[in-house]
């Protein structure tokens, strides 16, 4: 049964596509915009980044050319960049597209960063919060994760009850948003009326788990094929390695520690295929949560015509 999160009366409707990385949601985006003659919003924390190309796996040329992106290379990795910030951003974009289109499509895995639109967060734009931030890395770094998702259990218990123990972008955020504003991340109440006033269906990619890791491993093999080596080369040249690093952005401090001799080609490639199936892993926890999600499983479907006429239904279309 179609779920959605607003009244389906509304004239304008928002039709989030997720799930895992490598399951195919760039694919299904174009399909899809193509079809409703719409555009894209970027919904990943990786691809918002300028210079992070293959190992973030951006839309080609090609498909950025065939379908207008919004969010996607707008701040480089050494500028401030938050959760507030993309939320505004969002916004807008899709304010915008819905001047001429009946449809907007927002896409990726991030799934705080869905919420955050979706659900309408009503968060504080921090200033600058930098320099909290970098101590609770050194803390990180000198006393393990652990210690840093005891500190979240302690003093927001509701938010470490949604975070993975081994998420340590949420824990740092979490914990960084609590510093910042002396208040629990999980406190923030939705702003009402919701901003975007329209109707949001949510459709969520499934695949049988096998197969998934290996398009993961096979997409691993490609970005190094493609010049991933090269495109950590030029980010070393830019400096930009420590924001990078900080980040923990996956695909790109494994190739690092490659290039700093610590590991093997094979063991760096490894790795990150190995991080990427964790990655994966936790996206769908988080997924799964979310009862309003109208799930397809891939595996169903003969070919990408199929999958499309089922995205149109589940879109009520």
């Amino acid at each position: 049964m179609l779920e959605s999160a607003y009244n389906d009366t509304m004239d304008k409707t928002l039709i989030v596509l997720l799930g895992p990385t490598a399951v195919g949601k760039t694919k299904y985006s174009l399909l899809l915009a193509k079809k409703l003659k719409t555009e894209i919003v970027i919904a990943d924390s990786r691809q918002v980044y300028k210079h992070l190309d293959i190992g973030t796996a951006k839309p080609t040329k090609e498909e950025l050319k065939a379908v207008k992106h919004h969010l996607i290379d707008i701040v480089g990795p050494d500028e401030k960049f938050n959760l507030a910030i993309y939320q505004n951003m969002a916004f807008k974009a899709i304010k915008d597209i819905f001047k001429n289109s009946n449809y907007a499509i927002m896409v990726g895995g991030t799934g705080l960063y869905i919420d955050a639109v979706c659900k309408a967060y009503d968060l504080p734009e921090h200033e600058d919060t930098s320099v909290i931030k970098e101590r609770l890395l050194k803390e990180l770094q000198s006393h393990g994760l652990s210690h840093l998702y005891e500190q979240l259990l302690e003093k927001d218990p509701k938010s470490a009850e949604k975070i993975h123990h081994n998420d340590r972008i949420r824990i740092v955020r979490a914990l960084e948003v609590l510093e910042a504003s002396n208040k629990p991340i999980s406190s923030f109440k939705t702003i009402s009326p919701h901003p975007l006033n329209c109707q949001i269906i949510k459709i969520g990619f499934t695949l049988d788990r096998e197969k998934l890791y290996d398009r993961i491993n096979f997409r691993v093999n490609s970005m190094i094929k493609e010049g991933l080596l090269k495109e950590c080369n030029e980010l070393l040249s830019l400096g930009l390695k420590k924001n990078i690093t900080e980040k923990g952005i996956i695909g790109y401090n494994e190739i690092f520690d490659y290039l700093d001799n610590k590991l093997t080609l094979v063991e760096a490639t490894e790795l990150l295929k190995k991080n990427t199936r964790n990655y994966a892993k936790r996206q769908l926890t988080w997924f799964r949560r979310d009862k309003t999600i109208n799930w397809i499983d891939l595996d169903k479907y003969k070919n990408d015509e199929e999958i499309l006429k089922n995205m149109l239904v589940a879109a009520g279309l």
